[in-house]
Order: C-alpha cells, then sequence, then structure tokens
C-alpha cells in the first residue's frame, strides 16, 4: 500500500459527530490486493527496515487508526482506484474483517464512514453524548491544522444538525497560506495585519533548518488576548512544542506587551533529525539539535520586527495614573458609600508591610478569580505609585482593619463573660446538607446569625451569605441590557469561533451580545449597554471560553464586579436587626456552590467575617 496525495478532502459530520464522521477525498484510491488488511493491526506500515526512521514522510499509520475505529464503531469504506473502473463498498466488523463486499459507482478516491461512536462501550457513548459539542469544536481545529499545513489541498467541513447542513470551513485550495489564512480566521488577520517570517541565520551551525512562515504583525491591536492560535509545522507535520510557542511569545511581548501573535510557522528539517514516534498522535516531536533551531526562531523574530520598531508606538509610553484617576473621579465614594462610621480612626498606619496602591486597594474589594485570565482590564503595565493613592490605600486598608479588630474585641468580650464556661473554639467545615438542619438561636452585634447544630453553635455572617447567594443567581439567571448598533457589524470569525457563536447564543445574549444568522452573512446587531470600549475584545473572550466550555454560562470580569457590587448592595447589610423568620431565610440559602469572601474582596466594613470562615467556629457543649 502507497502513500497518495489528494487535492480534496471533505469531512461531513452528522450531530456533532454522535451519529456519523464521513471523510472523502479524491486520491488514487487502494487496491484491490490491500483490502483485507485495510483495517487490520500493524498490517499498514510503511517500514521494511531500521533505516527508514530515518526518511519517514508519512504522517502516522492509517491501518492503526483505522483498526481502533473499528472496534469502537461501525466502519465502512468505499474506494476505487484509477485501474477500476467502479469502486468497491467494504463493511467491517469489530476485529476488523471484511464482511461484505459491494459494487458501485464511485469516482476515483476513497470516502470513509463512522458510525455510532463508542457503541460498544455503553458509558463511553453516554459521555459522548453530552460532550459532543466540544469534540466537534476540536475536530474543527484539527482541520484548521491541517488545512493550514498544505494550502494546496482544498478543505471542506460541515456539520449536519436535524437534518440541515452547516458548512463551517471551505478553503480556496491551490492558495498561499496568507490566502488560507484570511479564510478561516476572518479579516482581523488579513494579509495586511501578517508579516512574513524573515530567515536570519545566528550561525552557521542552524543551515540544516529552514524556517518560513507569517506572524502577525507587532502593531497593537493585532494580536491576540490568547495564545490560542499558533501553529507550527515541521516536514508539514502538524507539531504540538511548547517551547518554540513560548520563543515566539517572549520576542513578541517585546514589542507588544499585553497581546499574543497569530503565528503559522512552518519547520524544514531533515528527517533523521527527528523523532516523531513519541506519542500515537504523532505531534510531539524531539529534535536533536534544539537550542540551534530556538536560536535561529529567535534571531528570525527579531529580524522580521526589527523593521517595525519606528512605525509603532510602545503601548508602555501611554501609561497614566490610573489609580489617581479612580481617586479624583469619584468613583472610590460610590464603591465606599456604604461605610457607616465616619467618625473612625483614619489615619494612616506605618505598620503595614505592603502598601497598597490605590488601585489595589480599589480592584481587592472587585477581584474575581476569572479576572487572573483576563487582558481587557489593563493594555499595559501597571501605573506608579503617588502620593494620592498611598494616602487613600493607608486610609481604606486601616479602616477596615479597625473595625474587624472592634467586632473580634466584643466578641472576645462576650465569650469572657462566660466565666468558666469559657468557649473552646474548633474549625469545622459545614456541609450543605447541615445548614438545613441548623436551628436559629438569635443575633449577635446585628452582624451575626447564631446557629445550633447538634452539640455546637455557630456564628454566621449575615451580610456576606445573603450576599453570595444574590451573587449566584445574578451569575446564572441575569440578562444584560442591550442597545442596538446604530450600523450593524459584519463578523469575521474563524470556523471554530462561528461554530461556537451560533451553539451558544443564549449566553452572548445573556451578556449583552445580538447577533444574526443569515445566508448572506452573519451581523453583530447588538451590545451591552453597560460598556463603552473594549466591544471586540470582551467578544473574543466570551468566544474563546465558550469554545473550551460549551454550554456553561460565562461571565466577563467586568460584568461580575457590577454583579458583586449589585449584590453587596441587595443583601442583608451589617448592623440590620433581623426577625426569626429573616434569619432562618438566610440560613437556608447559605449552601451556595463556592463559598467565598464578600464578592468585592476579603473582610471589609460591610463583611466582617469571609464566608470561608463563616462555618469555623464552633463552641463547646459546655458554653451552650
Amino acid at each position: 500500500m502507497h502513500f497518495h496525495v489528494s487535492f480534496f478532502s471533505e469531512i461531513r459530520v452528522k450531530n456533532n459527530g454522535f451519529e456519523s464522521v464521513e471523510v472523502i477525498d479524491d486520491g488514487t484510491g487502494i487496491e484491490a490486493e490491500n483490502f483485507d488488511s485495510l483495517c487490520k493491526p500493524h498490517s499498514t506500515s510503511k517500514l521494511s527496515c531500521l533505516n527508514d526512521f530515518s526518511h519517514l514522510s508519512t504522517l502516522g499509520f492509517r491501518g492503526e487508526a483505522l483498526n481502533a475505529l473499528c472496534a469502537l464503531s461501525s466502519i465502512t469504506i468505499t474506494t476505487r482506484c484509477r485501474s477500476s473502473p467502479l469502486g468497491t463498498k467494504l463493511r467491517f466488523d469489530h476485529s476488523g474483517n471484511v464482511v461484505e463486499r459491494t459494487t458501485v459507482a464511485r469516482s476515483v478516491g476513497t470516502t470513509v464512514v463512522i458510525d455510532s461512536l463508542f457503541d460498544t462501550l455503553p458509558v463511553r457513548r453516554k459521555e459522548f453524548e453530552k460532550t459532543a459539542k466540544k469534540e466537534f469544536g476540536r475536530v474543527l481545529t484539527a482541520v484548521q491544522s491541517f488545512a493550514l499545513s498544505r494550502p494546496d489541498v482544498k478543505f471542506i467541513c460541515g456539520n449536519t444538525i436535524a437534518g440541515k447542513r452547516q458548512q463551517l470551513i471551505c478553503t480556496p485550495g491551490r492558495a498561499s497560506i496568507r490566502d488560507v489564512v484570511t479564510n478561516l480566521f476572518g479579516g482581523r488577520t488579513d494579509k495586511n495585519k501578517m508579516v512574513d517570517i524573515v530567515r536570519c541565520l545566528p550561525s552557521e551551525e542552524v543551515s540544516l533548518f529552514r524556517i518560513g512562515g507569517f506572524v502577525s504583525s507587532c502593531e497593537h491591536g493585532y494580536g491576540r488576548s490568547a495564545a490560542d492560535r499558533q501553529f507550527v509545522y515541521v516536514n508539514q507535520r502538524p507539531v504540538d512544542c511548547a517551547k518554540i510557542c513560548r520563543v515566539v511569545n517572549e520576542v513578541y511581548q517585546q514589542y507588544n506587551r499585553s497581546q499574543y501573535p497569530t503565528l503559522v510557522l512552518n519547520i524544514d528539517v531533515p528527517p533523521g533529525m527527528i523523532d516523531v514516534n513519541v506519542t500515537p498522535d504523532k505531534r510531539m516531536v524531539f529534535f536533536e539539535r534544539e537550542k540551534e533551531l530556538l536560536a535561529l526562531i529567535r534571531s528570525s523574530l527579531l529580524a522580521t520586527f526589527h523593521p517595525l520598531l519606528g512605525s509603532y508606538t510602545s503601548v508602555e509610553d501611554n501609561k497614566t495614573n490610573v489609580s489617581a484617576a479612580y481617586v479624583n473621579s469619584g468613583l472610590v465614594h460610590l464603591l465606599f458609600l456604604d461605610i457607616e462610621d465616619p467618625s473612625s480612626n483614619l489615619a494612616p498606619s506605618s505598620s503595614s508591610t505592603a502598601p497598597l496602591t490605590a488601585r489595589n486597594a480599589l480592584f481587592s474589594l472587585l477581584k474575581s478569580n476569572s479576572e487572573k485570565s483576563s487582558s481587557t482590564v489593563s493594555d499595559g503595565p501597571q501605573p506608579k505609585r503617588s502620593k494620592t493613592s498611598d494616602s487613600f490605600s493607608s486610609k481604606v486598608w486601616n479602616y477596615r482593619t479597625n473595625s474587624q479588630r472592634r467586632s473580634l474585641t466584643a466578641l472576645s468580650g462576650e465569650m469572657h463573660s462566660c466565666g468558666k464556661y469559657g468557649a473552646s473554639f474548633t474549625r469545622h467545615n459545614c456541609r450543605k446538607s447541615e445548614f438545613i438542619k441548623m436551628s436559629v438561636v438569635g443575633q449577635f452585634n446585628k452582624g451575626f446569625i447564631i446557629t445550633r447544630l447538634r452539640d455546637h453553635l455557630f456564628l454566621v455572617d449575615q451580610h456576606a451569605s445573603d450576599e453570595k447567594y444574590n451573587f449566584e443567581r445574578f451569575q446564572r439567571k441575569a440578562r444584560v441590557e442591550t442597545q442596538r448598533l446604530i450600523h450593524p457589524q459584519p463578523l469575521d470569525l474563524g470556523a471554530v469561533q462561528a461554530s461556537a457563536l451560533r451553539d451558544n447564543l443564549s449566553i452572548m445574549e445573556a451578556n449583552g451580545f445580538g447577533f444574526e444568522f443569515k445566508e448572506s452573512g452573519k451581523r453583530w446587531l447588538h451590545c451591552p449597554s453597560w460598556l463603552e470600549s473594549f466591544l471586540v475584545n470582551l467578544r473574543l473572550e466570551i468566544l474563546t471560553v465558550v469554545s473550551e466550555f460549551p454550554g456553561v454560562m460565562y461571565r466577563p470580569a467586568k460584568l461580575r464586579r457590577i454583579f458583586a457590587s449589585r449584590a453587596c448592595r441587595k443583601s442583608v447589610m451589617i448592623g440590620t436587626a433581623l426577625t426569626t423568620a429573616q434569619m432562618q431565610s438566610v440560613i437556608k440559602i447559605c449552601p451556595t456552590n463556592a463559598p467565598a469572601g464578600c464578592r468585592r474582596g476579603g473582610p471589609c466594613p460591610n463583611c466582617r467575617v469571609p464566608v470561608s470562615q463563616q462555618c469555623g467556629w464552633a463552641c463547646s457543649k459546655k458554653w451552650i
């Protein structure tokens, strides 16, 4: 059996691959003498001696893949070679044996149909039904990767759901890599935003390596917020090489610190200098002279970006003192509107070992876990500290510390009044079911609800508990107010993102975005009214997440901060006297999904005790 080159490859998927996957090509077909060994293991290798490992030009072992698919599904192969007037349809059993042969009409080429994947493994089949959308996204990514490595081949990929077919990928074929990049990823990666990689040899020792391809221009705005569009090929083989991508990102961020490049890098190297037999999918490659290759890539990228140095303004030159801007704009007053003790001691603390800037103090009340991975908050480095920001941060920090100290002092006084029955405090982690069983004893200091569970008393922060419930409710159900665009914008999206957008429209609409899908094209109709800038970046951020986790409600970091502030204002405040019924209501909503502190962050004037400790103080039976 020989390896045949085709110039057309089509992938037809039904119901995200849950029903069937069909792959069609126009190669030279399969000879009749190879039919019996086609799906047998260890039967299609092109290796005849040990030296053949140094001259491998194929991408993998087709027979091993077909044999594995036979064991998991029903396989049908239709093929015709040039020497045959008609095609042959072959049906295989789960062991890879031919069980049926039929003569059919077909043009020269091969068609492989996979029906009911994982049908022999019921548990895997059930799990596959849940994750089919995510797996189909990986199929699109794989097809994109092969399309970029072979611009001379026309790739088509479509998905049929409920009888309606959607064509998601269609490359031109016999085109340049630039044309394929534009076709796959849309206008934001057009020809003017991609630059050729200039090969620059740091020494003659690396002359055996030849590199080429394209990379995003280092002008700010042409990169991406994540390194999710970087493709590396070794002898036209798609590979995963973290070291190469790390070098590329390091060089690119010398010119554009807040973004990552779109990369298509082709590496040509003698087959004897690499080892591709590392993983079953052949995507991990070992290089014989890896350090020299990395040096070549680094020097070539520097040579590529060096002529552009005078053309673009560094993001670092556009720094502004954000801290002072927030303080002077009155936003700080809005965030601390509910401070109840204006006469408190707000003198700067001299014992702070890590003084905060105003920006850090401000956003410590709004910080969320997802904010760590977001790149839309700031486009440049952190602003320098100013006297105004230092003064503000010291006041806020000292106020919070004094508030906690007063609460704990009052609590300590109550404990000491117990005399010989002094409280014995221990740590205890409550399960969700235990909150339902708690009985309300009373309220302490108009800030904590005292509950009893068996032989223990618990102090529950009434504000933090109610706020966490409200925050999670907003996360799940809140729909953001939208505004219609004056001029609807056409959408230039890659196949993966277009598919993710279509499958997760409800999530986009919940975040304030509205889109329209028609045969004439895709249009952007609505945007969230709470956001005035970074609309495109925010849209791409949401699309990136839902592409990886389809169907999961995602909220951007800025919207989470808005929800956190709203939840804080809506919740029961410290200092509010509650009836028994109100306290019971707060206790019942305590078992939230992910207990944490006040959603504005840590202990604050409205959150005396973090939720992570709200179940943590238990008194011994003697104190009851």
